[in-house]
């Protein structure tokens, strides 16, 4: 955990994965479901709570396996403003703050998410989000005097709609390499993901 301050996590994994044409979260990635690869790298140990709000049953089985706790998302729609309240409406703490993640980024390092959140520590009212060449991406971390914003999304708004209007408390942490904001939308992007994380490991 982070320090004094209590800071949560949550994993969107709701998503419908149109282009995908199927439910990208389980296809195989390098031999385990993509959203399993994702939660077996990611650092519970970092957060006072971790939540993963999904609709599969075989996702909420991985999410368990590493130490989610998970929350069903009962919408077939799948909204993201609605994930993110049932994911805010699950902790039974109190929190500093909470990141946001997505569990189609399997190249985000481990080292990155502790950059986050000790970034983040240093200065609790930031929006602190990973980014590459200034560029902002995914995972984001929200302070608490944000989550009344996030709660009350409108249907099928997101956490950029958060960022634009609170701008000025954004803070990007440059990530180790582009490849780290990378996501899986097809399954092209699957295999060359699957193909760059081989080579990441040889270069390594």
């Amino acid at each position: 955990m982070s320090g004094s301050l209590r800071v949560g996590c949550v994993f969107l994994a709701s998503g419908q994965s149109k282009r995908f044409q199927a439910n990208k979260l389980t296809a195989k990635f390098h031999g385990m479901p993509l959203a399993e690869f994702v939660f077996n790298r990611f650092p519970v140990e970092r957060f006072c709570q971790t939540v993963a709000v999904t609709r599969c049953a075989l996702v909420s089985a991985s999410a368990q396996r590493y130490g989610f706790q998970v929350v069903k998302n009962p919408d077939p729609a799948s909204d993201i403003a609605q994930t993110i309240r049932l994911g805010l409406n699950a902790f039974d703490c109190s929190l500093d703050g909470c990141l946001f993640s997505v569990c189609d980024q399997p190249l985000v390092r481990v080292r990155s998410i502790y950059t986050l959140v000790d970034r983040f520590c240093s200065e609790p009212d930031a929006i602190v989000a990973l980014g590459w060449k200034g560029n902002r991406g995914n995972p984001v971390l929200f302070p608490s005097s944000l989550f009344s914003a996030l709660a009350t999304l409108a249907p099928h708004q997101s956490g950029s709609s958060v960022i634009a209007q609170y701008s000025h408390l954004l803070r990007i942490i440059e990530a180790e390499g582009p490849q780290e904001l990378l996501d899986i939308d097809t399954p092209a992007d699957l295999k060359y993901l699957e193909q760059l994380c081989v080579s990441l490991r040889a270069d390594s």
